[in-house]
Parts: structure tokens; C-alpha cells; sequence
């Protein structure tokens, strides 16, 4: 988390204007970026502030370029650290983050804890429903992947262990993601492949989404939870931190690991 420093931003953006950098117009554009991104976050910047303030920028491809621009700038010349707020990813990387993140909420989630959001899962009546939350509290796939499964993606082995093989991911990739261990899930799920005639298992994603907001959670915040939870595994089985966030960038279909690591924040 840092502190926004407006008057350092605008004497660094003042400078670039007078070594012709920038113009004299980009700089007030990006102050004022900074400005309103510090009233909106109290005055504090790291990607968590930023996600439910972004999103909403996401509808005007300019003024969306335009904050990240300033952002960049601001991470360069005032922090003096240039992956220090968006991890330097890429501009297409960026969009595809903000996409998946439901307005007016960040990738830090609603605040919902892990079990809170078990309990809401379990109480669901709806048996499909409750069978595609939970694969996606285990799993950590993406709403869309969730929506897309069929019986032929799912695998069940003797041992309780669940995989499941993406055909067509982000970026059209294809992958296979381990499903974290729940004999429930297991049982109830497979019974359901098995009863299935064809065609996708659960419903279309706008309508995973919406059922999500009414049982009081995001879609997202399973697949932040799972981030953590397989993290806090990978640890206790002896890997290092950065093998760790290897594994999960693998499992969740991720280009770079800085993706992984948004994930893994507060």
C-alpha cells in the first residue's frame, strides 16, 4: 500500500513537460487521474484500491488507457519502482484483469472470509447450483470455464481426486486444474456427470454471476479464496514461495505470475 504524494506527481510531471516528455495538456490529464484516484481511495494506491475503481473505467477504452498511463507514470517518477503498483504487466493483461472483476468490487473480493462464503455455498437448494459454487470454491476456475464444463472435462479417479481439463481457456489454452479435496463434492458432482446426456453440466455465466451477487457472494471470491488456500497448501508441502505461486499461476491459466500474485494480495 502507498501513499499518494500528489504534490511530488505534479513537480515530476512538470519536469517532463519542461524535457519535453510530455505535453503540458497529458500532464494535467494525469494529475488529475491521481487526484481522483485519491479521493476515491483515501489517499492510499496499490492494485486492491485500484480494482473497484478501475472497473468502472473499463465502458471508455481512453480514459481507462489514460489512468494506467498516469499510474505508470506515477510508479516510474514518484515511487521510483516501476512494477511496484501493477506489477508491470501488460496493457491487454491489465484489461483482461478488470474484465473479470464484477463492478464495484475488487480483486481483494467483498471482504467475505473463506468460511462465510462455504456456509452460503452449502445452503444453496438448488443442487446445481450448489455443485458449480462449490467446484469453483475448489477449483479456482474462471466463472466462464465453470459454465462451459461438460461430463467429458471432468475426470474422477479412485482416490477421491477430482481433475479437470480446460479445452478452451483464456487466450484459448488448454490446461488441467487438480480440484482441492471435498468428498461431497466428489460424490454429488460425479453422480451428475453420470446422469448428464451431453452438453454443458451448469448454467450460462451471466446467470452464474447474478446467482452469485443474490446468495450474498461474487464469483470472484472463490477464485481469490482458492488462490490462498492453494498457496497456504504449497507451503505446508515444503515449496518455496515462488514454487508456490508457479503452481498456481499453472492451475488458474495464468500468462504472468504478477497475475498470480494479485490474487495472492490482502
Amino acid at each position: 500500500m502507498w501513499h499518494i504524494d500528489i504534490e511530488s506527481y505534479d513537480m515530476a510531471l512538470k519536469e517532463l513537460v519542461s524535457k519535453k516528455k510530455i505535453t503540458e495538456d497529458t500532464a494535467v490529464k494525469y494529475l488529475s487521474c491521481i487526484n481522483q484516484i485519491s479521493k476515491r481511495t483515501g489517499g492510499k494506491i496499490d492494485i486492491n484500491t485500484l480494482n473497484s475503481f478501475l472497473v468502472d473505467k473499463l465502458k471508455d477504452e481512453r480514459q481507462f488507457s489514460q489512468y494506467i498511463s498516469a499510474i505508470r507514470k506515477y510508479e516510474t517518477y514518484v515511487l521510483k519502482q516501476s512494477k511496484s503498483i501493477l506489477f508491470g504487466q501488460s496493457y491487454i493483461d491489465l484489461v483482461n484483469h478488470f474484465k473479470e472483476i464484477p463492478h464495484n468490487r475488487g480483486v481483494a473480493g467483498s471482504g467475505i472470509t473463506n468460511e462465510t462464503v462455504a456456509r452460503k455455498i452449502n445452503a444453496i437448494r438448488n443442487e446445481k447450483l450448489k455443485l458449480a459454487f462449490r467446484l469453483q470454491h475448489k477449483s479456482g476456475l474462471r466463472v466462464k470455464e465453470i459454465s462451459d464444463l461438460t461430463k467429458e472435462d471432468i475426470f474422477f479417479d479412485d482416490n477421491g481426486q477430482i481433475t479437470i481439463h480446460i479445452r478452451s481457456g483464456k487466450g484459448r489454452k488448454t490446461r488441467d486444474v487438480h480440484v482441492q479435496d471435498d468428498l461431497y463434492l466428489y460424490e454429488h458432482l460425479k453422480n451428475l456427470t453420470e446422469k448428464s446426456q451431453g452438453g454443458r453440466l451448469f448454467y450460462s455465466r451471466s446467470y452464474l454471476k447474478q446467482k452469485a451477487a443474490e446468495y450474498g457472494f461474487e464469483s470472484h471470491d472463490l477464485r481469490r479464496h482458492n488462490a490462498k488456500k492453494r498457496f497456504q497448501d504449497e507451503l505446508k508441502d515444503g515449496k518455496t514461495p515462488k514454487q508456490a505461486k508457479k503452481t498456481i499461476q499453472k492451475e488458474f491459466g495464468h500468462e504472468a505470475v504478477s497475475t498470480t500474485e494479485i490474487y495472492l494480495k490482502e
